[in-house]
Formats: C-alpha cells, sequence, structure tokens
C-alpha cells in the first residue's frame, strides 16, 4: 500500500515518458537477447586516438581505456584517426573498430539453451571481426548495419557502412546476409564465402547479385590502416581456415550456395580455389604497401612472422602471385559477375569522389560559419560590455548610498582630485603639442637672437614621455578593506585621461599578468574589474601599472588584502551528494529496493547564507523519484518547514536519456507576520538541504547501470544576490541495478 501511495504522487506525463522509456529498452532485449540468464563482457585491448564510450542508460561519454570493461547497451563512438580493439572474454571474438565509427552493443548474454549471443549495432563506420568457431549451434555473432544483419561463424571479415552502402567481404568464413525489414526494396538472403564481397547500393534487388570477388584495390583503399594490421596479423589463422573450408566442401561437410556465383564441383577446381585465396591475402599485403597504407617494415615484419607460422608456402613480397578473380566462379555468370563488379567499383568509386566534395564543401562551409561565430562573438562580447559597465554603475551607486557621510565627502573630494588632474594632464598635454616642431628636420627656436648676440629660446620638444598617473583601491572606491572571505576581489583603479592599459598580477614582477583595455565604469571615475585569488587563502599584495597610447608606463601601485578562511581549517560553499548506501553497496542494489538520496552543504560562512535553493540532479535508467516522496525539515536539516515552501519536479531527456530532477525550496513570509524568516544560518558541518527517496527497478534481463551528478545548483540569499564561487561535487555517483520480478 506504501508503494501504491508512493506511486500516485508521480505526475502522469512523468510515468508516461518513464513507462515509453522502459518500454523502449525492455524491447530492444527482448528481441536481442531472449531467455538471456546472464551477462557477458568485453574488454578493451588497445585504444588509438580519441574514443568514447556511453555506458547503458547513461547519457555521459567516458574516455575508452585499456582493460576497461564493457557490456550490453553500451555505446561506443570513434573520431578521426582512432581505432579501439574489442575482445569477448569468454569467447576470445575480438573486433577491431575503425575511425568515425558508431556503435551498440545489443546483446551480449548467455541465453538457457547455453548460446552464447554477440550481437552489434553499427549506424556508420567499420569493423574488422576475428570470430572463432562457433562450438554450440546456438551460439551467435551479428554486426546490423541500417540495411542488413550479418551472421558470422568462425570467420575474419571486414564490414563498412557509409553513404548509404554497405560493403562486407570475407577473407574466411563465411558471412550471411540478411536484409533488414526497412531494407528499401532488397529481398532474400546471400551467403559471403571466402574471396567474395557484397556491396549493397541504395537500390533494390536480392543480395546475391551483389556478390561478387573482392575488389583488392578498392577495399584497401577504403580501409582503415588499423583494419590492414589486424588482417595482417592473422594471416595463418585465415589460411588454416580456408583450408579446413576447402576440405570440409571437397568431403560434402559443406555445401556452397549456387546463388553466390560460385562452382566448387571438382576436386582440380577447388585446390585451385584454396591457393587462390593464399594469393589474395599476400595481394593485400602487396597492395598494402603500394598504397603504403603502413609502413613498409611493418608490413614486412607481419609478412615474416606469418611466414614462420606456416608450413606452406611462404609469401614473397617481392614475387606475388596475382590473384584471379575468376578462379571458382560457375562460367555461366562469369561475365555477369565480372560486369557487376566493374558496375560496383565504379559506384563505390563516384560515392567515395561525392564524399570528398562534400567534405570540401563542409570544410568550406564551416569557414564561413567561423567568421559569422566570430562575429557573433564580437557582438556579444561588446554586450557583455556594457551590461557588466551597467551592473557595475548600479553596484557601486548602491554601495555609494551605504557610505557614510564623511565617506560620502571624502569620496567626491577624490573624484574632484582625478578631475583637476585629468585637466591639469589636458593642459601639460596641449602645450606639449604647442612646443612640437612642425619642421621634421629642424626645430623652431623660441625666439630670435639680438644684435647683440642673444640667445634664441628653447628648441622644440620630441614626443610626450610622461607617464600616466591613477590609483589602486581593493574592495571599495576610497578605502580598501584589508580582509575578505571571497576568493576574488573587486579592484577600484584611477587613471589619467592618457592612460589606455592597465595590467594586474599578484606579484611585483608581474609573471601571469593579465592586462586590459582601460576603460571607466560608466559614470564613474575608476574602472572596476574582478580579479580572482588563485593561490589559496593568506595575504596577497596586488599590482597594477598603467600604460598610455605612446607606451609610457606608470610607476607600481599596490594594495593588500588577507584571503581568511570562513570556517577556520575547511574548505567553503561545499555541495555533494551522499547517499544511506556505501560505494560497493550502490554496485549491487537490486531490484525493489529503495535508494536515499541527500544533498548535503557544508561551509557558508556568515556572509554566504541564503534564503532560497534550486538543485538539478540527473539520474538514468533503474532509479525512479516520486513528486512528493522526499525529506528536507528536521534535525539535521537546513531549512525550517513551518516557514518555508518546496516541490520537487522531473523532466525526462530523451536526447541524453537520463531524468533531471529539479527541487526547489524558499523561505517566505506569512501574510500578517511583519518579520519574515531570515536567510538559513552559516553552515559549519555537513548539513542537508533535501533527501529523495528513489525507488530501484529493474524487471530487463541483464544489468542496468547508470550514474547520479549535479547539474546545476543555485543559490540566492534574501536581498536577491547569488551566492557564487560554489565548490560542487562534479564526480558522478555511480549504480548497478541487478534485475527482480515485476511487482
Amino acid at each position: 500500500m506504501e508503494r501504491m501511495g508512493r506511486m500516485k504522487k508521480r505526475s502522469f506525463v512523468s510515468m508516461a515518458l518513464c513507462l515509453t522509456l522502459l518500454f523502449s529498452v525492455l524491447s530492444n532485449v527482448w528481441t536481442g537477447a531472449a531467455f538471456a540468464k546472464e551477462s557477458r563482457a568485453a574488454i578493451v585491448v588497445s585504444v588509438e586516438g580519441t574514443v568514447m564510450v556511453t555506458k547503458a542508460g547513461g547519457s555521459t561519454e567516458y574516455r575508452a581505456f585499456e582493460d576497461m570493461s564493457l557490456s550490453q547497451g553500451d555505446h561506443i563512438r570513434t573520431e578521426a584517426g582512432s581505432n579501439v580493439v574489442l575482445q569477448v572474454v569468454d569467447q576470445e571474438d575480438e573486433v577491431t573498430i575503425g575511425e568515425n565509427t558508431e556503435l551498440y552493443i545489443s546483446s551480449l548474454v548467455e541465453a538457457d539453451d547455453g548460446g552464447k549471443k554477440s550481437k552489434l549495432k553499427m549506424w556508420a563506420g567499420s569493423l574488422w571481426f576475428k570470430v572463432k568457431k562457433l562450438v554450440n549451434a546456438d551460439d551467435e555473432f551479428e554486426v546490423e548495419t541500417p540495411t542488413a544483419v550479418m551472421g558470422v561463424r568462425g570467420s575474419n571479415g571486414y564490414i563498412e557502412t557509409k553513404l548509404g552502402q554497405i560493403y562486407a567481404l570475407m577473407t574466411s568464413g563465411v558471412l550471411e546476409t540478411t536484409p533488414t525489414t526497412d531494407n528499401g526494396g532488397h529481398s532474400d538472403s546471400a551467403n559471403v564465402y571466402p574471396g567474395q564481397q557484397i556491396n549493397l547500393l541504395d537500390e533494390s534487388g536480392e543480395f546475391s547479385e551483389y556478390v561478387t570477388p573482392i575488389d583488392i584495390k578498392g577495399f584497401v583503399g577504403s580501409a582503415p590502416p588499423s583494419v590492414i594490421q589486424q588482417l595482417l596479423t592473422t594471416i595463418q589463422i585465415i589460411r588454416e581456415e580456408n583450408e579446413q573450408f576447402v576440405q570440409d566442401v571437397g568431403d560434402g561437410a559443406k555445401k556452397v550456395d549456387p546463388k553466390s556465383g560460385l562452382k566448387l564441383d571438382s576436386s582440380d577446381e577447388l585446390q585451385k580455389f584454396g591457393a587462390n585465396l593464399t594469393n589474395l591475402i599476400a595481394n593485400i599485403a602487396k597492395e598494402a604497401l603500394d598504397a603504403k597504407k603502413l609502413p613498409a617494415n611493418d608490413v614486412q615484419q607481419l609478412i615474416e612472422k606469418a611466414n614462420q607460422a606456416t608450413q606452406g608456402d611462404k609469401i614473397d613480397l617481392n614475387n606475388v602471385k596475382p590473384y584471379d578473380p575468376s578462379v571458382g566462379l560457375d562460367p555461366s555468370v562469369q561475365q555477369a559477375k565480372r560486369e557487376q563488379m566493374e558496375r560496383l567499383k565504379n559506384e563505390r568509386e563516384r560515392q567515395q569522389e561525392n564524399e570528398k566534395r562534400q567534405q570540401q564543401e563542409r570544410l568550406r562551409q564551416n569557414a564561413a560559419l567561423q567568421q559569422q561565430l566570430e562575429a557573433e562573438r564580437k557582438r556579444l562580447e561588446e554586450a557583455n560590455k556594457k551590461a557588466k559597465e551597467e551592473q557595475e554603475k548600479k553596484a557601486n551607486e548602491q554601495y555609494i548610498q551605504q557610505l557614510t557621510a564623511a565617506e560620502r565627502l571624502r569620496f567626491e573630494q577624490d573624484q574632484r582630485n582625478a578631475e583637476e588632474q585629468k585637466k591639469r594632464q589636458e593642459a601639460k598635454q596641449q602645450q606639449n603639442q604647442g612646443n612640437t616642431p612642425t619642421n621634421n628636420n629642424t626645430p623652431t627656436g623660441g625666439g630670435t637672437g639680438g644684435d647683440d648676440g642673444g640667445t634664441g629660446g628653447d628648441g622644440g620638444s620630441g614626443g610626450d614621455t610622461t607617464p600616466p598617473t591613477g590609483t589602486l583601491r581593493i574592495n571599495h572606491p576610497t578605502d580598501s578593506q584589508t580582509e575578505t572571505t571571497h576568493d576574488y576581489v573587486t579592484l577600484y583603479v584611477t587613471g589619467s585621461s592618457d592612460t589606455s592599459k592597465v595590467t594586474i598580477a599578484d606579484n611585483q614582477s608581474f609573471t601571469g599578468a593579465i592586462t586590459r583595455d582601460f576603460v571607466k565604469t560608466s559614470g564613474y571615475d575608476f574602472m572596476m574589474i574582478t580579479y580572482p585569488l588563485t593561490k589559496g587563502y593568506g595575504d596577497y599584495t596586488i599590482f597594477v601599472k598603467l600604460r598610455d597610447a605612446a607606451g609610457n608606463e606608470s610607476p607600481i601601485y599596490s594594495s593588500s588584502i588577507k584571503y581568511k578562511e570562513g570556517t577556520v581549517g575547511l574548505p567553503q560553499r561545499t555541495v555533494k551528494l551522499t547517499t544511506n548506501k556505501t560505494a560497493d553497496e550502490l554496485l549491487h542494489l537490486n531490484h525493489g529496493e529503495s535508494l536515499d538520496l541527500n544533498v548535503e552543504l557544508d561551509k557558508f560562512a556568515e556572509n554566504d547564507r541564503f534564503y532560497a535553493a534550486e538543485v538539478h540532479i540527473a539520474i538514468n535508467e533503474g532509479l525512479f523519484a516520486n513528486p512528493g516522496d522526499y525529506t528536507d525539515h528536521g534535525p539535521g536539516y537546513l531549512f525550517d518547514g513551518n516557514v518555508s515552501e518546496s516541490v520537487l519536479g522531473e523532466q525526462f531527456d530523451p536526447v541524453a536519456h537520463e531524468a533531471v530532477l529539479k527541487y526547489v525550496i524558499t523561505n517566505f513570509k506569512e501574510s500578517g507576520t511583519a518579520v519574515g524568516p531570515d536567510n538559513v544560518p552559516a553552515i559549519s558541518t555537513p548539513s542537508k538541504l533535501v533527501t529523495l527517496h528513489l525507488d530501484v527497478h529493474n524487471t530487463m534481463e541483464g544489468v542496468t547501470e547508470g550514474a547520479i551528478t549535479i547539474k546545476n545548483v543555485i543559490l540566492v540569499n534574501k536581498n536577491g544576490d547569488r551566492i557564487v564561487n560554489l565548490n560542487t561535487s562534479t564526480t558522478p555517483l555511480l549504480y548497478k541495478v541487478y534485475p527482480g520480478e515485476p511487482r
């Protein structure tokens, strides 16, 4: 009854979104791993470049690393020039994923019948697979693309999906290619045998029509270097599998589908076919060398290693026997296959050329976009600059209103002094300009000498060398403060009218200094600058020097302040998530449990007290929140339930695949009450803002993984000022939910 009561509090929209998400996930699992009883795992064997992994049910991408464990539901994305090698732990099947690939592990389980299901879904990109002979008849290894599902049994091959094309080939083993339901008109299925390829274009027809002998040059030109390297490391395995294939066909243990175009009726034709497959691998190695797909030394070393492992013919890259695509073909279809192979080759080259042109066009558009973005950036920078000046002006006006009469008089006197200094400087500049020589070569004297040989006046002076002058104050326009509990200060810098630049540093040598244009805050005779205190607690001396357009520098001005702890000995303004479970227990949650999630705050000084709070928390599948089922008052909590109001909402993000919980609480003044509540007290020990009571659910076959993450925290005091520089934990709380029966 308690669970039913809690579930009724969830809004209908939130419930609908959760059910939609749950049913979509269940449908994927039921179709991809029916009757699964045990999850399996894959590990990352090697990584090159940038490879990102999104764990099942999550939205955060993590960089892949060696020995990283992957499971059903994980997404993998590789960037340009990157690749990753995965190995299925219990069968040692390997997959090399090439660059610019997006792939999803749709199934990685062991069924009740003992069959091991390994299924990958690839939307774009390429991969090389090395699948050991499947022992159990119910074992499956499949790769699904937008057009076809490809099942492999004891095979080495390559699959690529790009620009609407599906391209696959086999160097050993058999690939059973079956159309998907939305294949755009393709029908039937086709087997791809060793030495064959299938190139599915965006047109209708039977799959078998697109099965042809391998186009070596086209394959090597298209495949990433990592794929070619993996192929060359498995030469001996490929040879052994092909020898077994030839033997099985000869013994009648294997039948060859005549729709593939192969006709291997005689032992002589079989032997030629087997020898031609050996020549195929040698020709791929030679083409990789000629096309400079891999360094020559690397290719030679891989060939030498393969030669050492074989008892048969060695590969000599200087004397490679040609690969004959007509060997093993049914004479009645040879001409048709050759024509089809040529047509598909031309179409593939045309598509590659189109891709190249499109890439160049994208680069051109990107350049234009960059120009637009730069213009927009400058516009926003100018708008932000004006907005900041206006904000600083208002802040300063509010501050001046708080000054005592004596402080205001001193401030006004400083302004008058600065204005008088400005006038003197301008007069001096005009005088210097009046003495500037009109002839660039001969200075004009101030007067002429008399008959008695009197001396002339002063010669003309050169450029102005008078340095600018100014002042520096910290956190106050007239009297610097000496202490602060914030990790930043506001500098009030004045400068004479000729000042164009201001340079600021926390050391007298100005190492790591920042320089800005000197622009006075609108309506005032100083410039306000926010400056961070980056070296932790302690004494700071801020140094400033001014520069004019002629390059003249002012004396160095300085002012000191002490950055002290709001609460002695401990860091400030901490916001983090905690639970009633240990880290290990979070990784072993069971269906039907509950989880208490706390938002904890600590070390908020007197001047960091707040009146209202808003927190956004992201959760993934397996955890559910019920609006209304939370605790935010009582012993250990910050807010008083008698003078505060709160609400918990939920919004599902289908793109990020996560639910964002939004909790808001604020104090309020009751009607008829003269004085309302103040900000919450200063926080010196960990205190709870709220505890969310989450339900743990998983009625799927496999383990659900996810993370709990703080997305945003907003704290506002009674005056409406936001508390900034929060030390908010960004480390996610990782969890796993093990399945159970629906209740």
